[in-house]
């Protein structure tokens, strides 16, 4: 896996400080949090599969650390840790007037159909309300942990590490802008820096299983529900 102290090794290399004089390594360290973050936002950057106890009725709360909500898949059975039925996603609209009263339905243990509203990205709905006992198996999209220390790893794939090289570069470079070469300098490494994690993304898009079902993109986050 990739450090930080990897990426600050290259970055002090370019930026002629390898003793890390002007740009101290706890500055640097911010910087690749950022960059982490930042590139993280990208469809399918960092992405978690875990299994979420549910509350009772039709609202539920997600990990903390979430960004957004991929895909609600399956039921879980969590006695004997294996999957159950699949989950469908739906609009509020269509169960609203299908049923209006499906708020105050009676509740039970497994989940048909869930709701997102991308709005509201910390929560969702479920249909039926459940009874607290349910469980399912979620994918959503991650904020990492912040990064404090040059011995941390990079959680995000290697295609990320130079759009992450270059990010640290620019806030490096940006730190000099008040002359015309920091200035110039940043604005071009970030420019590097919008390049590459674009390529980055389109990479991922275009080599995904579903590009084959269809012509052109699948779906604008590369789903396929």
């Amino acid at each position: 896996m990739t450090t930080v102290s990897d990426l600050i090794t290259r970055c002090s290399v370019t930026l002629k400080d390898p003793e890390n004089v002007r740009w101290t390594v706890p500055e640097l360290v911010s910087y690749a949090d950022e960059a982490q973050k930042e590139l993280a936002r990208l469809p399918g950057a960092y992405v978690k599969t875990v299994v979420l106890t549910l509350e009772a009725g039709t609202k539920q709360a997600l990990p903390s650390d979430t960004f957004l909500l991929v895909s609600a898949v399956r039921n879980w059975d969590t006695e004997n840790d294996g999957p159950l039925q699949p989950i469908r996603i739906t609009t509020r609209g269509i169960l609203d007037s299908v049923d209006p009263m499906w708020h105050m339905e009676r509740q039970k243990p497994y989940v048909e159909n869930y709701v997102y509203d991308d709005r509201s990205r910390k929560e969702f709905f479920v249909y039926p309300p459940n009874d607290g006992t349910g469980a399912i198996e979620i994918q959503y999209s991650a904020v990492p942990a912040t990064l404090t220390s040059a011995q941390d790893e990079i959680v995000l794939g290697e295609e990320y590490v130079l759009p992450m090289i270059f990010y640290i570069l620019f806030r490096a470079y940006n730190k000099d802008s008040d002359y015309s070469g920091g200035f110039g300098l940043a604005q071009s490494y970030y420019q590097s820096y919008v390049q590459t994690s674009q390529m980055a993304a389109q990479a991922v898009g275009s080599n995904t299983p579903n590009a084959s079902l269809v012509k052109g993109p699948f779906k604008p986050n590369g789903g396929n529900e």
